[in-house]
């Protein structure tokens, strides 16, 4: 019986749930005259709940041949609606509790859409976008671009999430124009445009300088596939996410960065794994692995200044093949992460802060600064010995970086006095008997860096190996 009876009178609604952007709401019922009247019902009275359900008030009333409700939504918000029949003397005549027979969404606030435009590199330009909205309709959501003031607007494919970015491709040096729009379940739409000049497209193995106006993750970051991966050319340490990697670096003429020698006792001021050059330009190498139908779209490199505090992207390889050539304006210490993407836009998110570098390199143009002090030839037993004395206050200095070597003139030949020894302040030279003339000393030092300078001795070192000896040969007899 009860169920006979909930067919008696409903709301005619295509769907269960409606989004709309008005708050005077129509609202149609329909009803079995019989039913109704075997029942001695003479009123509907249309019910509204704001709080899903859990309460519910008498919103409207109506005639059974008014087959229409009236309700003005004075919020944004959903309502729940049910019908309630009444007698003569306004008691309900449905048995049970209350049955929702419509939910409606008001909603009158339009989606928000930012969008961001950016040359990453002459000839590309990265699209991200940022659509919210609690009933977004993602169906809605287009872009389409514009090159130049007179140019036709072309679609942007792939757009299908509330947050993501693409790449745009230009090949001349003009304006890019984007514009977006993206609408909600209750229609309200939102259009937005952005634009940014462009450089004319890079020959391949040129060169790019790093873009600091703003950090890389200026907006929630998307997550997407990881294909494909970049692979660094080298082996993973046991704690990754504590100490960054080292990649293959080389020097700008392609050759490779000799590391300088250190003993198990010495204590490099960088952190584990850090390269240490001398050049503002050199080349990145990396390898890509995972690599979709779709191809390699891009290859990116993100750098930080901070160790991760803060990230911002370098710019973009031109011909998307190892090495990755890197020109920087000064010394300083710098982590590199790289990012590559598919053919479609599929890519890893790029670092945000917080994120260690896989790379970090320090970059040290200037060459330690040595300082000879004294010289003191030994006296007795050691007087075939000499000590050089010497100042070289560094911090980055590897385990041996002092050379020493001697010359008749201060033009050379230089001979060797040693190899490169550490940095004690001091050094005995047992001095060849060969040698009886006055030499200059020369101190070279290098640092961890590579750079190498020397000092040479103002004025040439008296070196006298020889003990003078003394005989009678005469005798006289004074006259008194």
């Amino acid at each position: 019986a009860a169920a006979a009876f909930l067919s008696m009178v409903s709301l005619v609604v295509a769907e269960s749930k409606v989004y709309t952007g008005r708050h005077a709401l129509r609202i149609p019922f329909e009803y079995q005259p019989e039913l109704l009247k075997q029942l001695r019902a003479t009123e509907v009275r249309l019910l509204v709940s704001t709080d899903r359900g859990k309460s519910w008030n008498t919103a409207a009333k109506a005639q059974p041949n008014d087959r229409l409700f009236r309700y003005n939504a004075a919020d944004n918000g959903e309502y729940w609606f049910a019908v309630q029949l009444v007698d003569s003397q306004s008691r309900p005549v449905q048995p049970g509790a209350v049955q929702v027979g419509l939910k409606v969404h008001v909603d009158d606030t339009a989606p928000t859409l930012d969008i961001k435009v950016r040359e990453l590199g002459p000839g590309r330009v990265e699209l991200k976008w940022q659509a919210d909205d609690e009933a977004l309709d993602l169906s809605t959501l287009q872009f389409k671009y514009r090159v130049g003031e007179t140019g036709a607007w072309e679609a942007v494919d792939g757009a299908s999430t509330a947050v993501g970015q693409t790449d745009l491709f230009v090949n001349e040096a003009t304006t890019l124009y984007v514009a977006g729009r993206v609408s909600d379940l209750a229609k309200n739409e939102v259009t937005v445009s952005a634009n940014t000049t462009t450089k004319a497209a890079s020959v391949p193995g040129t060169t790019t300088e790093p873009d600091f106006s703003e950090p890389v993750a200026d907006l929630r970051p998307l997550r997407v596939s990881e294909l494909p991966r970049v692979n660094p050319h080298v082996a993973s340490s046991p704690s990754q996410s504590a100490r960054p990697i080292p990649q293959p670096v080389s020097q700008s003429s392609n050759s490779p960065i000799q590391v300088n020698p250190s003993t198990s006792h010495h204590t490099s001021p960088y952190p584990t794994g850090t390269k240490v050059i001398h050049t503002t330009s050199f080349n990145l190498g990396y390898a890509l692995d995972q690599v979709g139908p779709s191809g390699v779209g891009a290859v990116d490199l993100y750098i930080t200044e901070d160790n991760g505090r803060s990230w911002f992207h370098y710019g973009s390889d031109p011909d998307k093949s190892s090495p990755f050539t890197v020109s920087l304006r000064k010394s300083g210490q710098y982590g590199f992460s790289i990012r590559a993407r598919s053919g479609i836009g599929l890519s890893i998110d790029p670092p945000v802060p917080g994120d260690l570098p896989d790379t970090v390199i320090v970059i040290d143009t200037v060459p330690p600064r040595p300082k000879l002090n004294s010289f003191q030839q030994g006296l007795g037993p050691a007087h075939n010995q000499l000590q050089i004395n010497w100042t070289l206050i560094e911090n980055d200095l590897p385990a041996q970086p002092v050379l020493l070597s001697y010359a008749y003139s201060p033009t050379g030949p230089w001979e060797p006095i040693s190899g490169w020894v550490e940095n004690s302040g001091r050094y005995l030279w047992t001095v060849d008997t060969r040698i009886t003339s006055p030499v200059f000393i020369r101190i070279e030092a290098r640092d961890l860096a590579g750079n190498v300078t020397h000092v040479d001795s103002e004025q040439a070192i008296p070196i006298d190996l020889i003990k003078p000896t003394a005989r009678i040969v005469d005798i006289e007899m004074s006259v008194q």
